[in-house]
């Protein structure tokens, strides 16, 4: 279970190749045990649409990169939430002792900062939301696979009527991108644009929701006067 357990966090999370006769060694196991490891881990990852592959520099993670990221921030979150278990609130310490296992410091303070953006330009409040350690999580994940030269090479378009939501944040997430290129001198292509207004617009619907949640007797009234 430990062996597995690494193997699953050195391929997804720390992007390492690995070699069976070297794991073999490592873990002075049998070669057909590494074999199913390797097989168990392999299920682990196709539950995120991703899968291995061997060649001849060894056996590594591949798949559509937003399933890697969505993978990443699932890995993360889950024992994000196993160290709280037994805890009542959620610390943001604690998640980022755990990213920082996999995400250089840098980029979880410019995640942090790029919160309080769309926070001052939405105006959503995030800090006593669950919602905000999930965004927290991909924020860092997203800015480290940039940096490593890992881009969306597509992005699934959907139907306009479903898209509609997010083209009211585009606006702040293009605004949000000039801002990590002027700042931090990270630029995005269109597709990556895309995908964090995706998240941006994700944070926008949930405040909104639950914003409207807290003003029910006053929307019923509108309600009935537009009715009459």
């Amino acid at each position: 279970d430990f062996r597995r357990k690494e193997l699953l966090e050195n391929l997804l999370m720390k992007d390492e190749t690995v070699s069976v006769r070297k794991l073999v060694e490592k873990y002075d196991v049998a070669k057909s045990s590494i074999v199913n490891d390797l097989e168990y881990v392999d299920k682990v990852l196709q539950k995120n649409e991703l899968f291995l592959v061997r060649d001849k520099s060894g056996t590594y993670v591949s798949g559509k990169e937003q399933h890697i990221r969505s993978a990443k921030r699932n890995y993360v979150f889950e024992k994000f939430k196993e160290k709280l278990s037994a805890k009542e609130s959620y610390d943001l310490k604690t998640c980022k002792a755990i990213l920082a296992n996999y995400v250089a410091k840098r980029y979880m303070e410019i995640a942090e900062e790029m919160i309080t953006f769309v926070n001052d330009k939405l105006s959503c409040e995030l800090m006593d939301d669950m919602y905000y350690y999930q965004i927290f999580i991909q924020f860092a994940i997203f800015l480290d696979r940039i940096a490593k030269m890992h881009f969306l090479v597509q992005t699934t378009y959907r139907p306009v009527v479903s898209e509609l939501h997010r083209m009211k944040t585009w606006p702040v997430t293009v605004e949000l991108s000039k801002w990590l290129k002027d700042a931090h001198h990270i630029e995005l292509k269109e597709q990556d644009i895309r995908w964090l207004n995706a998240r941006v617009s994700g944070v926008y619907h949930e405040n909104t929701l639950h914003y409207t949640g807290t003003r029910t007797d006053e929307i019923r009234e509108q309600l009935r006067e537009f009715v009459e």
